[in-house]
């Protein structure tokens, strides 16, 4: 027999044991029997075992690859075969199609958002007219709420205080007599889309759907158990106020058992769980036909790290509700920008949230218990490629991680001869979490070669895979030193394993390494603690393979990496994709102080070193001098990457898919009586070639503004304004701006004004009228005792604070009551008011403002944004 297809043991019939002095055999690095081109027995015996080993990770990375973006076919019909109704992409993407299109922009305050809302009820009657025709069909009541309330927001690291007026809800419900309609379940989609967006994924998706569901649900002939309540709110991106609105105040209120926020921060792809607080809820899931979430998803989301909020925070905070919150994530490039737009949801995308949807509300409608839902984060759920979705409690999680465990520890005992052996193991194991930390820090030195030495910043963000090619070969440089480092350690580490090779070594190390990080995670009662469980049994089974299977005791047989790397390399790599996916467009939102190259570069040293964890054994397959071969091999890839990447010209961070985030701002200066147009980033990418256009477009000099706590010129969007960095270019000051017969000024003024000596505390009403403006903010600094923010408590000292007030279409003024710490009554409150203008929102708003159109149509094609005008005006009150 060849011996190129069996296994050469050397010495074989002989135990021998590393010499006193505890070095490695002379003859290690040139016995070829550890490191022979393929061990699988007469099959391919000419292919080297690092080819074959490559082409069957890559065969498993299409699978992954396949399977995650694969969407169901959309459905056309409303009907089935059999006279059913089913969900339809084809009539949701119609009702995409008019919010986004026929009505733009849906931004709180404007025609816009009245027109939805007719548009929402007219849709809702011609169901509830069709449903007349089952004689099977739930009671059919539909109610529209308006109203005022205030609330407390905090978010990214800043105190909001909210107040709203007249904002809109559209309630439906689907009911099923008196004592069906005491539990309830709640889903919920905004109609309302952000300033710089016609809203076709967020929310117009999930407004859709849950019209669908309405339609399907309506002629159903199921019996219920439960009622649906289907919530339409009109102010979610004003802060979640519609949502506040009706939590806290909505007659069916304390009916809701439990929430389904339906939400979009991308265009395309499946939605994901990435929110979840229950078992019961979460066991519900299952229930859906494309299950795609992880309880990982959730720890993520909790860390603050995504830089966004849902509605489900409201539900959760002000109505005690357990649920679930489900996304589209991917491209999230157009986010709120111009571009979400229709044509960029793809086929499938709203049939997948459709199927799922339905099917989740069939069953907490008709099968599920729900006056026992309780709130729970231990709670271990993931789903496998998107077919199937696993979901245990904690408890049955630490008895399947202790029991693991166990068997680690027995596997380990039955490897070593001595005491020390088992010493060594755990040695070795801190080698691969050196290769962990080399694969992290390397990378990261890359990251300050682009953006310090050659001064190029996110060159990774016009393909969602660029990272892996600029910093994966500098991640397995990392994991492949600290081997090599780890070989010219190993007399001084191993001690009495005689023949056992170092390869075989090397993986009972890596066995041992995640064995201990699921140990770990597992008493600090961590739920994301099954992936490191995952690994150690791909290894166990690697291992049963090798050992069992092959009865290869002292060597590690090629099929063995095969068999360990089929959990992580399939698993992971569908979570590498949602991963690269979220993370690479949120790069561009993060603000001007993040140091996002780094953060890409450890997040890919994260992901190689997650995707392909038999490497640390697998290099040591070919010697110290296959080690060093494959070390340059890795060099010479990173350091052309590098140049190319660095140095090229070409290379461009942005282009029209993947485009620049600005924001643009006409700001018209009350009490100076001046104008400014203000254009921000919140990357960091370059902003100097827009600046320099601009420039020469506007015929002036920009100036760079430095922000600071006291900034007010973005309050409109704060506190997202924190993370942006400006300039102004001084344009002539217009006061009329726009309206003829009209100006924009706002009327800030107080009524009830008092002064008690005694508390020395001043109190008043404030009182604003502004018919042109929306979305208005006042700022002041002040020790406030009261105030009519009924929901939040001022603070016990001095403090900045900023309330954004909102209000509904037609509603053009508002009131604050206030009592604040004076030392008489002339000691007045200077307020900073702003306010946007009206008629520059939505479609095309910006041809409204002269300026704001010059700045859109010198705008390079690779660059979107938001074009607003604003007002801003200092009252001493």
């Amino acid at each position: 027999m060849s011996d190129t297809a069996n296994i050469k043991r050397r010495n074989p019939g002989k135990t021998s044991e590393f010499s006193a002095d505890n070095e490695i055999p002379k003859d290690y690095d040139n016995d070829k029997s550890h490191r022979s081109n393929i061990h699988i027995h007469g099959v391919l015996p000419c292919i080297p075992a690092n080819i074959l080993l490559v082409t069957f990770l890559a065969g498993l990375l299409f699978l992954a690859y396949y399977l995650h973006y694969t969407l169901p076919t959309p459905v056309e019909e409303s009907y089935g075969p059999n006279g059913k109704a089913v969900f339809s992409e084809k009539n949701a993407r119609e009702i995409v199609r008019v919010l986004s299109e026929d009505i733009g922009y849906r931004i709180v305050g404007t025609r816009e958002e009245k027109s939805s809302l007719d548009y929402l009820l007219e849709l809702i009657e011609e169901y509830r007219q069709l449903s007349r025709a089952n004689p099977n069909a739930p009671e059919f009541d539909v109610d529209v709420q308006i109203g005022t309330g205030s609330h407390r927001f905090d978010m990214m690291s800043k105190v909001v205080m909210k107040h709203y007026v007249n904002v809109t809800n559209l309630v439906v419900r689907l009911s099923c007599g008196p004592e069906c309609n005491k539990n309830a379940i709640l889903m919920n989609s905004h109609f309302d889309s952000s300033l710089a967006s016609p809203g076709a994924a967020d929310d117009g998706v999930g407004v859709a759907v849950m019209l669908e569901l309405i339609r399907v649900m309506s002629q159903s002939q199921t019996k219920r158990k439960n009622a649906a309540v289907f919530l339409f709110n009109g102010a979610e991106e004003s802060l979640q106020d519609a949502s506040h609105h009706f939590i806290t105040t909505h007659p069916y209120k304390d009916t809701i058992r439990a929430v389904v926020n339906l939400e979009a921060c991308g265009q395309y792809g499946r939605e994901i769980l990435f929110q979840a607080n229950s078992l019961e809820m979460i066991q519900a899931y299952q229930a859906v036909p494309y299950p795609h979430g992880t309880v990982t998803a959730n720890d993520i989301f909790r860390t603050g790290l995504i830089l966004s909020d849902t509605d489900f925070r409201q539900f959760v905070d002000y109505g005690n509700l357990t649920g679930l919150d489900m996304a589209l994530y991917k491209n999230s490039y157009f986010y709120h920008t111009p571009l979400d737009k229709l044509e960029s949801i793809t086929p499938g995308t709203v049939q997948h949230m459709g199927d799922n949807s339905l099917a989740l509300f069939e069953f907490l409608t008709t099968e599920a218990d729900l006056t026992n839902l309780k709130f729970t984060s231990n709670v271990i759920y993931y789903d496998l490629l998107g077919q199937y979705f696993i979901v245990y409690e904690w408890k049955t999680g630490q008895l399947i991680h202790g029991a693991t465990i166990f068997i680690v520890s027995i596997l380990i005992i039955m490897e070593s001869r001595r005491i020390k052996d088992v010493l060594s193991f755990g040695l070795g194991a801190s080698t691969v979490a050196v290769g962990l930390i080399l694969g992290v820090a390397i990378p990261n030195i890359i990251a300050k070669v682009y953006t310090v030495i050659l001064d190029k910043r996110m060159l990774y963000f016009s393909n969602e895979l660029f990272p892996l090619v600029m910093y994966g070969p500098f991640a397995l440089i990392g994991i492949y030193l600290s081997q090599l480092l780890f070989r010219n350690l190993i007399p001084t580490m191993v001690f009495s394993l005689g023949e056992r090779r170092l390869e075989r070594f090397a993986y009972f190390s890596a066995l041992v390494f995640w064995a201990t990080g699921l140990a770990i995670t597992t008493y600090f009662e961590i739920a994301s603690s099954f992936v490191f469980w995952l690994f150690t049994v791909a290894f166990i089974a690697g291992l049963f393979f090798n050992d069992v299977l092959i009865r290869d005791r002292n060597n590690i047989h090629l099929g063995t990496y095969m068999v360990a790397q089929i959990i992580p390399t399939l698993l992971f790599g569908d979570g590498t994709f949602s991963l690269l996916d979220l993370f690479v467009p949120l790069t561009g939102r993060t603000g001007v102080d993040a140091a996002v190259d780094n953060i890409v570069g450890t997040l890919t040293g994260i992901i190689v070193f997650l995707l392909f964890p038999s490497l640390n054994a697998f290099s040591h397959r070919f010697g110290r001098r296959g080690l060093q071969k494959s070390l340059v091999t890795f060099g010479i890839i990173g350091t052309a990457v590098l140049i190319v990447f660095g140095v090229y010209p070409g290379v461009f961070p942005y282009d029209e898919m993947h485009p620049k985030r600005i924001y643009v701002q006409y700001v018209t200066n009350l009490t100076s009586n001046t104008a400014e147009l203000q254009i921000a980033h919140a990357d960091q990418g370059p902003l100097e070639p827009v600046i320099r256009t601009f420039e020469e477009s506007f015929s002036a000099q920009s100036i760079f503004k430095t922000h600071t706590e006291e900034t007010r010129d973005w309050d409109v969007i704060y506190p997202f304004s924190q993370f942006l960095e400006s300039y102004t270019i001084p344009v002539p000051f217009n006061r009329s701006l726009s309206i003829e017969e009209n100006q924009h000024i706002p009327l800030l003024s107080t009524s009830r004004v008092s002064y008690d000596s005694v508390t020395k505390t001043r109190h008043l009403t404030l009182m604003s009228y502004h018919p042109t403006l929306v979305w208005t903010v006042i700022s002041f600094s002040a020790n406030v005792s009261e105030w009519s923010i009924g929901e939040a408590e001022p603070f016990p000292h001095d403090h900045r604070y900023i309330v954004k007030i909102v209000s509904g279409w037609e509603s053009n003024a508002w009131r604050l009551d206030v009592s604040y710490a004076a030392e008489s009554d002339m000691d007045r409150l200077k307020i900073d008011f702003s306010g946007l203008v009206r008629e520059t929102l939505g479609h095309n708003g910006w041809t409204k403002n002269k300026w704001l159109n010059m700045a859109k149509e010198n705008t390079p094609d690779w660059v979107t944004g938001a074009y607003v005008a604003s007002v801003n005006k200092v009252y001493y009150l």
